[in-house]
């Protein structure tokens, strides 16, 4: 689920970045710093059941708050959070949903990024992803995902993890 939230501020994040694609060279305040509000954004895609990893259509409806900030020598910062509501259909989908729930999702990072949002030396990412639903026989399940990733001075992945889990 944090998949498509995360492709949606990382397009954000681009246009941010090749906004200010000029001014990396030189000094002062932030060449960027926008925050985003959203209410009742709908999404559907394909991905996983966060707990049995079967393959299912996924329907997310959420609200949140975005923030970047980019200065002018190409590092920044990005935060996202969004809390909502999934319903999923395992595939092939039949019309009804397999579960529905809550969700709150946050996602972060820092670092040295290109003007497509690519990062081109040191920079951190972290999300946390939590939710709880019910499945349509009434079987309530709730799941934690998170995950954090440090990249050196090359933009190369130093340490990372991820860790998952559902009851």
């Amino acid at each position: 689920m944090r998949r498509c939230h995360l492709l949606a501020f990382a397009g954000v994040l681009a246009v941010a970045l090749a906004a200010s694609a000029g001014a990396f060279a030189s000094g002062g305040p932030p060449v960027f710093n926008k925050t985003i509000h959203f209410t009742n954004v709908t999404q559907t895609f394909t991905d996983v059941d966060p707990c049995t990893g079967a393959d299912a259509e996924i329907t997310l409806n959420f609200n949140g708050v975005e923030h970047a900030t980019i200065l002018p020598d190409g590092t920044g910062h990005f935060t996202a959070t969004s809390r909502g509501t999934f319903s999923f259909d395992l595939l092939p989908t039949d019309g009804v949903p397999d579960a529905t729930g809550t969700f709150t999702n946050w996602d972060g990072g820092n670092g040295l990024f290109d003007q497509d949002g690519n990062p081109i030396g040191k920079a951190e990412f972290a999300f946390t992803l939590n939710g709880r639903g019910t499945r349509s026989d009434g079987t309530p399940f709730s799941f934690h995902n998170n995950g954090h990733a440090v990249l050196d001075a090359n933009a190369m992945v130093k340490v990372a993890f991820f860790k998952a889990h559902c009851n």
